[in-house]
């Protein structure tokens, strides 16, 4: 299928399934495929609209806010500061999954940018002593901790 007709196939997917949570509400699994589906295709501020939804039906579920995270952070370039919301999101994350990978990496990426490198060390450095030590995701944790001043 040639990318315009499956793209157009999934579009109308996506608003038949948007359609039909109008009629259902309170479908939570609708409201987070409806999300992902929204994710996917680039549209941030639906995504981030059905993922609210879905954390009315369960507030507080730290899987629904770091959803709506992701989808905040999605297209960021490296120098960008973190959304306000997503902070807002971890730091309530924080409160329950304190040693959530997500939470630390992000968490410390937003105090190195706000210039709080003594925050970011501590955050990231705890992330690293729960990766395996020969990792990808290791090795991108310790070049972040070389880059922050006064190590």
């Amino acid at each position: 299928m040639p990318p315009a007709e499956r793209d157009k196939m999934i579009g109308e997917m996506v608003e038949k399934l948007a359609a039909k949570l109008k009629a259902a509400p309170n479908d939570l699994e609708g409201w987070m495929r409806l999300g992902g589906a929204y994710a996917v295709q680039g549209k941030t501020e639906q995504a981030v609209d059905a993922y609210d939804h879905a954390a009315a039906l369960k507030p507080g579920d730290p899987a629904i806010m770091l959803q709506t995270v992701a989808v905040l952070l999605s297209g960021l370039k490296p120098e960008d500061k973190l959304p306000p919301r997503a902070i807002t999101l971890l730091t309530q994350v924080a409160a329950v999954a304190p040693d959530a990978p997500e939470v630390l990496w992000y968490l410390g990426v937003a105090a190195a940018r706000d210039g709080r490198p003594v925050e970011a060390r501590e955050k990231w450095t705890k992330l690293l002593a729960s990766l395996p030590a020969d990792g990808d995701d290791a090795k991108m944790v310790k070049a972040a901790l070389e880059q922050l001043p006064g190590k």
